[in-house]
């Protein structure tokens, strides 16, 4: 049995995660095939593969995909349920394999951000396309601890009203993705079951209740001590130290974006040489520097010439490739429209199909450019960057500061700035800590 698990964060708790990506998201959008022109001159199995073959599994695909997560492990339920996960709504994070293979009942962990649209409405995709696919048979939701009876609504003559009435509710955050999904799926739902503890979710409903009527006078105090601590660095802090927290505190307000804040710390980093600096022994870490070529690599894409010359590419490489060769590229296409692969994968395949047909790809700047910057972001883990970008500025902060007053000031004003974001429910789970 497939269990589908969703629970929540704290509100926006990956916030600073999600905005990271929301901000490679759109030069990361291009990975389909086009489909061939009447003048590409293809083979007539290329051209009929391109222009007409429906989307299938491709079993090769999702056999190395298997490989990845679970080897030789697991049972064929389970393999069953990962190789039919789509990588369209969602970022497979962990397999857990239970130590007798034969275990058949399987927990597939959500994590469910509230009060976001696009996490919303990729949770209930994800939900939907596993009952399509019959492999889920129960959902187990938080703020709910019964059994939950859609049935005054699933058999209801005008199934597009429901699903008007659920867009607007998901849109106004009145909603959750999966209810959405048991409102509208044009499929039988499984059991939907409330499984959270009704006397801890009434003590946190109280807590929440108490706490938000405290909210705004709570919010006005901290504007008045960020106020005073701003005052007493203005009289303490060196003026380099300053220039360095006011940029800080400008990140920390969202004037100022994440790709230029981490170029003002690696800027920092590299410019400053003082003893005292070098005695805290901080590196930038792996990250950073894919992340500072992959916002390089991002600020000079030109997404017209890209699409351009993708299209040249794909010709160019089919009068190159045999039919059994093309219709291995159709399959990669139609796999990332399946979501069995990511953009990376797509592109790493590009790159190496071309290279065994020696199709150089130099001959197609804007594209190379492109597949380098998709390579270079999927190399990237936005967790551990934001460690490092944490370090980073711990490090130049001590390198700069020379009194007990400073850091003193230093940690009271991190303080109030995790105050603010523990007010609205913003934490990452890092920042609890």
């Amino acid at each position: 049995m497939a269990v589908v698990y969703l629970t929540t964060n704290c509100l926006l708790a990956h916030a600073t995660e999600s905005n990271f990506w929301k901000e490679r998201k759109k030069a990361v959008e291009l990975a389909m095939l086009p489909k061939p022109q009447a003048n590409l001159n293809l083979n007539p199995l290329s051209a009929r593969a391109l222009g007409s073959a429906s989307p299938e599994a491709n079993p090769s695909i999702a056999s190395s995909r298997l490989k990845k997560w679970v080897g030789h492990n697991g049972s064929g339920r389970l393999k069953e349920l990962i190789a039919s996960l789509s990588t369209q709504y969602g970022t497979l994070r962990s397999v857990s394999v239970p130590h007798k293979p034969s275990a058949e009942k399987i927990i597939l962990h959500i994590q469910d951000v509230h009060m976001n649209r696009e996490a919303q409405e990729n949770i209930g995709a994800v939900l939907q396309d596993l009952i399509n696919k019959s492999q889920v048979d129960l959902v187990a939701l938080e703020g709910a601890f019964h059994p939950m009876d859609f049935t005054p609504f699933r058999p209801f003559p005008h199934p597009e009203t429901v699903r008007e009435v659920a867009d607007y509710l998901l849109t106004e955050n009145k909603i959750s993705g999966p209810i959405h999904t048991a409102f509208t799926s044009p499929k039988p739902i499984p059991l939907f079951l409330g499984v959270d503890d009704p006397a801890h979710y009434r003590e946190n409903v109280e807590a929440y209740r108490t706490s938000s009527v405290k909210t705004k006078k709570i919010k006005s105090r901290l504007a008045q001590w960020e106020k005073n601590c701003q005052g007493k660095k203005q009289a303490s802090f060196s003026k380099e130290l300053l220039e360095f927290d006011t940029r800080v505190q400008a990140y920390r307000a969202g004037s100022v974006s994440f790709g230029e804040y981490v170029k003002t710390l690696t800027q920092r980093h590299s410019g400053e040489s003082s003893p005292r600096r070098a005695r805290v022994g901080s590196s930038i870490g792996s990250n950073v520097p894919l992340f500072l070529e992959a916002l390089s690599l991002e600020s000079s894409l030109n997404f017209t010439q890209v699409e351009a010359e993708r299209s040249f590419l794909i010709k160019d490489l089919l009068q190159k490739l045999s039919d059994s060769q093309a219709k291995e590229l159709v399959d990669l296409s139609y796999a990332f429209r399946l979501g069995q692969i990511n953009h990376a994968e797509f592109y790493r395949s590009l790159k190496e199909g071309c290279e065994k047909a020696g199709l150089p790809l130099a001959h197609y700047k804007a594209m190379n450019t492109y597949i380098q910057y998709v390579l270079l972001s999927e190399s990237i883990d936005a967790e551990t960057l934001q460690k490092e970008i944490r370090t980073l500025e711990e490090s130049i902060y001590q390198g700069l500061t020379k009194t007990e007053e400073q850091k003193a000031l230093i940690e009271t004003s991190r303080r109030l700035y995790l105050a603010g974001k523990l007010l609205d429910f913003a934490l990452t789970p890092d920042e609890w800590k």
